[in-house]
């Protein structure tokens, strides 16, 4: 299971901005949690940036993911790694090594509720 969840999100918008220097006006808690585990944490993340960069990904509808921030030179900060149809999520800044596979509809999905904690 895996849950990407902000914490004390101070405002909600209808929908993510989608252009500098918008993208990384806001900063929030965020923690990416892997089998009721901390897999990433991070107290000042970009989070419409991050929820951009999803949501590109989505359209795509294939293909692995590789979250680029202008907030740092660890980049890719998180990546979905695409192997065999299952994939794999892992950074730069990631507390364990997470051997766990998703499915892309499993990481779609929690990434939408996350989107909807944020726009409400």
């Amino acid at each position: 299971m895996i849950e990407f969840k902000t914490i004390a999100t101070q405002r909600k918008l209808k929908r993510i901005p989608k252009e500098y220097p918008r993208l990384i006006e806001y900063e929030a808690e965020f923690e990416i949690i892997v089998n009721g585990e901390i897999f990433f944490y991070e107290p000042n993340f970009p989070i419409f940036e991050f929820l951009h960069a999803v949501n590109e990904w989505k359209k795509q509808g294939v293909g692995s993911f590789e979250y680029v921030s202008i907030e740092t030179e660890d980049n890719p900060l998180i990546s979905f790694i695409c192997e065999e149809d299952m994939w794999i999520i892992c950074s730069p800044w990631q507390l364990f090594e997470c051997k766990t596979k998703f499915t892309r509809e499993q990481l779609v999905i929690a990434l939408n509720v996350l989107e909807k904690t944020i726009s409400g």
